[in-house]
């Protein structure tokens, strides 16, 4: 693992990389991510990635879809006049 790599994961992507053991470079080779996304995403720097990154994503470190989705990406949107996007059950 890169030097980088050895401090606290500042998301739950950078998490479950590690405890796979795979690099930065490695994940962006075996999702089809470009290198300086996973960086992004490893560091928390996008607040709402796109559904293929993060479904390739947990494809590749084998984990639920939930495990790598911060809790603020879960967050229902609040579209005003008392809407949102809250599904109807």
């Amino acid at each position: 693992m890169a030097n980088s790599d050895r401090r606290q994961p500042r998301s739950k992507i950078a998490a479950r990389r590690q405890e796979a053991g795979l690099s930065q470079r490695e994940l962006s080779e075996l999702t089809g991510i470009s290198m300086r996304q996973v960086q992004r995403l490893d560091g928390g720097e996008i607040d709402n990635p796109p559904i293929r990154y993060l479904v390739n994503i947990a494809m590749v470190l084998k984990v639920d879809l939930l495990d790598i989705c911060e809790d603020e990406w879960l967050d229902w949107m609040d579209f005003g006049a008392g809407t949102s996007a809250r599904p109807i059950s």
